[in-house]
């Protein structure tokens, strides 16, 4: 991981070339937390995510994709549950995999329709 926190450095320093452009490419597709937090960081909530707290709940929710696997997030209100689960987890995968099926589901028509949408 240090190289990668080397390469944002660079990065952020005007440094972007396109061996980092790979890297930063080939991190996002391996890992969940790259995606959101240095990817999507840039973008709405997604700049809010903190290592402390997200950087657990994106690897618990990456885990999730092995066959078979089920889970449940219970954290408290306005911990970014939908930013880092829903969002951020389901586009994740649909850049990994663009021909996959996701269903959203809330507990309102509207409330599944708002997380669709920022997808």
């Amino acid at each position: 991981m240090e190289i990668i926190e080397e390469a944002v450095a660079k990065a952020g320093e005007g440094e972007l070339t396109d061996e980092l452009i790979e890297l930063f490419r080939q991190a996002g597709l391996c890992s969940l937390w790259f995606f959101e937090k240095r990817i999507l960081g840039a973008y709405g909530p997604y700049n809010q995510l903190t290592d402390h707290l997200h950087i657990s709940m994106a690897n618990f929710r990456q885990r999730l994709l092995a066959p078979g696997a089920k889970g449940a997030m219970f954290v408290p209100r306005s911990c970014f549950k939908t930013t880092v689960g829903t969002h951020g987890a389901d586009t994740w995968e649909i850049v990994r995999d663009p021909d996959i099926r996701i269903g959203i589901v809330g507990a309102t028509k509207p409330d599944a329709r708002r997380f669709s949408d920022v997808i």
